[in-house]
């Protein structure tokens, strides 16, 4: 009696077991699960440096894995070739979330490269650089020009409201009718500045908001 039941426990413990063995030993299954997207990019003939967004990610052939798929052009250079732009949409797919992107890479001719030389890794680094500080450089001066815009705008659309608030008062003890005139002039001019404190406000964002 004390061996069935010790037999029946080892029974137990060999059915638990069992699921989780078989996990461990399928690696599809736990890389099904996991998020992500791997990219293979090749190129003919190989060796050629592969830019994502200015930044290097290595020679070819490379494996590249990536949180998400890629929506930006991948560029590949090499020295007395032609640079060739891909885009990630166009890479074959050869198995759940694995997409292969190869480059047909021709060759400059003399002429060519007497006009353009090969671009190194670090001149094209530096181009890249270069170009990114030329676009912050532009968008600081528009965010600087809506912050003037805001605050000028604003002090003047409070400073039209006073101006216009006094004339109604004043037109209020004389019954005066130019005050009353004067009056809804100022509102009127108090209005436009404030919608335009108001746009160069929401510009101003929207320069934040897309960087």
């Amino acid at each position: 009696m004390p061996n069935f039941k010790l037999l029946q426990l080892f029974c137990t413990m060999l059915l638990c077991a069992t699921p989780l063995a078989a996990q461990s030993l399928n690696p599809a299954a736990a890389s099904d699960s996991s998020a992500g997207v791997r990219y293979r990019f090749d190129s003919v003939p190989f060796g050629a440096s592969v830019f994502y967004r200015m930044k290097l990610l290595g020679t070819t052939p490379l494996l590249f894995d990536s949180p998400l798929k890629l929506d930006s052009a991948v560029v590949f250079t090499l020295g007395q070739f032609d640079d060739e732009s891909l885009r990630p949409a166009d890479a074959k797919e050869t198995a759940k979330n694995f997409f292969v992107l190869t480059a047909k890479l021709r060759p400059l001719s003399d002429a060519m490269l007497l006009e353009n030389p090969p671009v190194s890794e670090t001149d094209y680094t530096k181009r890249g650089f270069f170009t990114n500080l030329t676009e912050k450089r532009s968008n600081n001066f528009y965010k600087y020009l809506a912050s003037a815009t805001a605050v000028v705008a604003g002090v003047s659309a409070a400073y039209f409201k006073l101006q216009a608030d006094s004339r109604y008062t004043t037109y209020a003890q004389t019954f005066d009718r130019q005050y009353l005139d004067q009056s809804r002039q100022l509102d009127v001019w108090s209005g436009i500045s404030l919608a335009l404190s108001q746009l160069a406000l929401g510009f101003l964002t929207y320069l934040f908001l897309s960087e």
